[in-house]
């Protein structure tokens, strides 16, 4: 029912190339709607920039676009629903290693070690991505 309760520990390698477990929670309704809102702006500022004319010569590039994504495109497109800083910010609850996570911190991960929390952040959020919606939107998936 309340999803900043439900947590998973995700290892990562430090910088001394030891593993360092980092403790993640499920977003809640509220905090996936702040980072995908967060990423819609990003993106909007990017098509305002100039980026459609680029968005339009790549989609007019490959017109037999795939009907059916697979489940990696699926995956790909999740995570790029949801702005990287938004979901490390609101999902990282702690980790093994001193000093203990800030925001600035936090906003300081290497893009490997960011990728892979935003990933396993996103996933524990919106349950596997073969799930049922139903399931999911039961906060069962």
């Amino acid at each position: 029912m309340f999803a900043g309760k439900v947590t998973e520990v995700v290892q990562v390698v430090g910088d001394d190339g030891q593993q360092v477990n980092v403790t993640i929670r499920k977003l809640s309704r509220k905090s996936l709607a702040k980072a995908n809102e967060a990423r819609q702006i990003e993106f909007a500022r990017f098509v305002s920039a100039g980026g459609k004319a680029f968005f339009d010569s790549a989609q007019q590039a490959n017109p037999e676009v795939q009907k059916t994504p697979t489940p990696d495109q699926q995956r790909a497109s999740r995570y790029a629903a949801y702005d990287v800083d938004a979901v490390l910010q609101a999902g990282i609850v702690s980790w093994d290693i001193e000093p203990a996570p800030t925001p600035d911190l936090i906003g300081d991960l290497d893009a490997t070690t960011a990728k892979t929390l935003h990933e396993h952040i996103v996933d524990l959020s919106c349950g596997p991505i073969d799930a049922p919606a139903q399931a999911v939107e039961e906060g069962k998936g």
